[in-house]
């Protein structure tokens, strides 16, 4: 009987993507994301602390107990299907440059990404400032990622298959690419600019992002992207 899995989240969570990826490389089919979720009321219930004390989502149920932080969820998940040695690396180094890209989109692209889509989805108002501030920081990693694209040699960015922060890096950019980072933008980066569209075109990818729409031209008065 297949083990279940279930994640409490609320909708269209870059943190939730990646971890359905890495189910579906991995053959984990039953993976389920709740689909009423009050954010702010279910996360604070002594029911739900009581299994993940910080009270944050992404929050994993498993058939061995709860995980939290999307981080240890993804490893978990990655770890548990079929598919861990070409995901995390089969030797001690491997595993170390896939963790080190890993490293780079959870410090230096995920912290900017609600900043970059909020104001769009109605939650706090385009500030010019603010919002370039973020598109820099973001174009600093891109430039790493570029770089690397262009001298490693492979297709992705550790091998010439996917691995974790190939799947981090497309679910992190998927609502950016169609709010704030437009052609423009994207032009500076041509490089990762194919290799996004080339996992956004792979079966799991699309499976879970489905069609990526990429911005053509940047207008900070388009909300509901």
């Amino acid at each position: 009987m297949a083990e279940k899995y279930h994640i409490t989240s609320y909708p269209q969570n870059p943190n939730v993507f990646k971890i359905q990826i890495a189910a579906l490389y991995g053959g984990i089919n039953d993976l389920e994301v709740s689909k009423e979720f009050k954010f702010g009321v279910d996360n604070k219930t002594p029911e739900f602390l009581k299994k993940f004390p910080l009270g944050k989502v992404p929050a994993l149920e498993g058939p061995e107990g709860p995980v939290f932080e999307s981080q240890a969820m993804l490893r978990y998940i990655a770890r548990k299907g079929k598919d861990a040695e070409g995901l995390l690396g089969k030797t001690p180094y491997e595993q170390a440059t896939i963790d080190q890209w890993s490293e780079v989109v959870v410090n230096y692209l995920s912290p900017h990404v609600f900043p970059l889509i909020g104001w769009a989805w109605g939650f706090g108002k385009y500030d010019q400032q603010t919002h370039e501030k973020h598109v820099s920081s973001v174009e600093q990693a891109w430039g790493w990622i570029e770089n690397q694209l262009s001298h490693n040699g492979k297709k992705y960015l550790v091998n010439d298959r996917v691995t974790l922060p190939d799947i981090q890096f497309a679910s992190a950019m998927k609502h950016p690419l169609s709010v704030s980072l437009d052609a423009s933008f994207r032009a500076k980066f041509p490089k990762t600019t194919a290799y996004l569209n080339d996992l956004f075109s792979l079966p799991h990818f699309k499976t879970v992002l489905g069609e990526v729409k990429l911005l053509e031209k940047f207008d900070p008065t388009v909300k509901g992207h």
